[in-house]
């Protein structure tokens, strides 16, 4: 497995999710479940659901996403109707965990509601697709203030877009990468932002990474794992040595 190492990553939040093949989950599970890890999960909170995974067919609407939270706030599961998400979430004074022990941890929740269903529904849950992404905050500190800046962190992106009117306010970039043997695609987004605290407002840029399977065909640790080095090769391609070192790669 690739191990890639940065004294100052832009890494912020890493999602582990798997699909199910349809709405297998109802409110009533939901609360039940979170009597199981709410020693683990103290705090939830109901949030809109994600339509995109959703086999919404009309008849009714669909089930809300409960969000699950840890003490420290590090941790969340997310779960609606047909849906499980684990997230580790980066906090400043915390030290970066290799992928290893994310990984571990989802596995260990993920296996622990697996479990629970099956004790409960007395059923295997039917899996659909998987999800792995990698979400990166960039702002000045980490190299990034305006869309000029792009051409020093990118390697897809060329010298500054000038124009009569100058060089764009707004450069939001999006490519998809198709996965051999048929194991998915990795979708790159570059979406451009709007930071608002108390003393200012400046502008972000956020540089996702979400690898995505077709199916539920393959093993879902190897799949997982083969995904992790596909995203962590494709990041260290796009981005340049330049802003890599400025990051601190060991």
């Amino acid at each position: 497995m690739t191990v890639v190492k940065f004294t100052k990553p832009p890494l912020i939040e890493v999602a582990f999710a798997i699909e199910l093949e349809e709405e297998q989950l109802s409110s009533v599970h939901v609360g039940l479940y979170w009597q199981e890890i709410r020693d683990r999960f103290p705090d939830a909170t109901d949030q809109e659901p994600f339509l995109e995974n959703s086999n919404f067919s009309g008849k009714m609407l669909p089930l809300r996403r409960t969000v699950f939270i840890s003490s420290n706030s590090t941790k969340i599961i997310q779960i609606q109707e047909n849906f499980f998400c684990y997230n580790w979430r980066y906090k400043s004074e915390d030290e970066y965990p290799h992928f290893e022990k994310i990984f571990d941890d989802f596995l260990y929740e993920w296996n622990y509601f697996n479990n629970w269903w099956l004790d409960t529904q007395k059923e295997n849950l039917k899996l659909a697709k998987y999800e792995l992404t990698y979400v990166n905050l960039i702002n000045e500190e980490l190299g990034w203030k305006h869309p000029n800046d792009h051409a020093k962190i990118f390697t897809f992106i060329g010298s500054h877009a000038n124009s009569v009117l100058g060089s764009p306010d707004l450069h939001d970039v999006q490519l998809v990468f198709t996965l051999p043997n048929d194991n998915g695609e990795l979708i790159v987004q570059v979406d451009q932002r709007i930071s608002e605290s108390d003393e200012d407002i400046s502008n972000i840029l956020f540089f996702r990474l979400t690898t995505k399977s077709f199916d539920a065909n393959k093993d879902y640790v190897n799949w997982f794992n083969l995904a992790h080095e596909y995203t962590i090769q494709t990041f260290l391609n796009l981005t340049t040595e330049t802003i890599q070192k400025e990051w601190g790669l060991q």
